[in-house]
């Protein structure tokens, strides 16, 4: 479980103005094909998977508390899910063996 803080408002790197209050949770993890991500806090978010360099790789919608997002199509490898609603964004790492 992650709680991050909010850049809304600022620049994106201007500094933090408000603590995200949701949180969101992935497993498993590590994922062989499908990731399962549950959103407590928020009713609407957008999903981004990144992979290490940056380069974006997956995107998926939530609604009213969770999705599933296919990963069997990349490579092993450590991705960072990006999670974006209202409240705020929060990040966790993704490991895909």
């Amino acid at each position: 479980v992650l709680q991050a803080s909010s850049n809304k408002g600022q620049g994106p790197t201007t500094g933090i103005n408000q603590v995200f209050e949701g949180e969101f949770n992935i497993f498993p993890n590590p994922v062989l094909d499908v990731l399962r991500v549950q959103i407590n806090g928020t009713d609407k978010a957008e999903l981004l998977l990144y992979d290490l360099t940056g380069k974006l790789q997956k995107r998926a919608d939530s609604i009213s508390g969770g999705t599933q997002i296919d990963l069997s199509d990349l490579p092993v490898g450590v991705y960072m899910l990006q999670m974006l609603s209202e409240d705020g964004v929060a990040v966790q790492k993704v490991v895909k063996n």
